[in-house]
């Protein structure tokens, strides 16, 4: 990093560029950047090529980098989605045993660290997709937590952050479920409207996952209710329990995401196991 850094510096000084004024030619944040000529920071591939155009490196910041972090970090990002998996898994049991509001603070605080290291773009390109992914995730369970917490706004900015992110990992089975958090939020705070929207788009789509499209007919039933259209919700209720009840015979075909969480999979369960009872 060092090296870099000393590299960085030094053909800034001979053209006589500022750092506030590489980080506006770039479009990178000045305290990024600030950091990384400074050797307080590993720079990303991206910024190293960027560097390398504005200052006339022809690659050879890029390739500082790539040794650098093939040396220093071998496997940071591996370890981050490691950290947030297991943090994830433990946050849950203990919300489980003595409420949302005991961790939530503690699921924000991981989601934002991640979330703070793609902002930088300091996760190498390799990498990034299932990084994403993994943050998505860690966004979702901060929003869950907090919904059950009873802090709305912060548990909506959550899910849909945890939808942006989902969308941009083409993580689509995550995207469904941060849909369907919002539905669920929505309908806590007497928005059916919004609500209906949300279940109608769910279910419309043409591979939704069976879990997914059980828990968007719940959604949309309570939605209804609200509503106070008691023939539609009653007709919406009767399809969520059909679904309930094929899932519990093992009739819906298993999802396509192996990878999708145990935690949201649990919560599908246990509406099915309710409905069908």
């Amino acid at each position: 990093m060092d090296d870099f850094a000393t590299h960085v510096r030094a053909a800034l000084a001979e053209r006589g560029i500022s750092m506030r004024g590489a980080a506006r030619a770039l479009n990178y944040d000045v305290s990024y950047l600030s950091r990384v000529v400074n050797g307080k920071q590993l720079p990303s591939p991206r910024l190293a090529k960027a560097l390398d155009q504005l200052l006339g490196g022809e690659g050879s910041l890029a390739s500082l980098v790539a040794a650098e972090e093939s040396s220093e970090h071998p496997s940071g990002a591996c370890s981050d989605i490691a950290y947030m998996k297991a943090s994830a898994t433990h946050l849950l049991q203990h919300a489980e045993r003595y409420g949302g509001d005991t961790v939530a603070a503690a699921a924000v605080q991981v989601w934002q660290a991640a979330q703070g290291k793609l902002d930088t773009d300091s996760i190498p390109e390799k990498d990034r997709t299932g990084y994403l992914a993994a943050v998505a995730e860690s966004a979702e369970v901060a929003g869950w937590l907090l919904f059950d917490a009873a802090q709305w706004d912060a548990a909506r900015a959550a899910f849909l952050e945890s939808h942006m992110l989902a969308r941009h990992a083409g993580d689509r089975s995550m995207q469904w479920f941060a849909l369907d958090m919002l539905a669920m939020l929505d309908i806590e705070r007497g928005r059916p409207g919004e609500a209906l929207r949300i279940a109608d788009e769910l279910l419309s789509q043409r591979r939704v996952p069976p879990r997914i499209a059980l828990l968007a007919e719940v959604r949309r039933g309570r939605a209804l209710a609200q509503t106070g259209d008691r023939h539609r919700t009653l007709t919406a209720l009767d399809a969520a329990r059909g679904r309930a009840e094929a899932s519990s015979a093992g009739c819906s075909a298993p999802s396509n995401k192996s990878h999708r969480p145990t935690w949201l999979s649990t919560l599908a369960t246990d509406t099915t196991a309710a409905l069908a009872a």
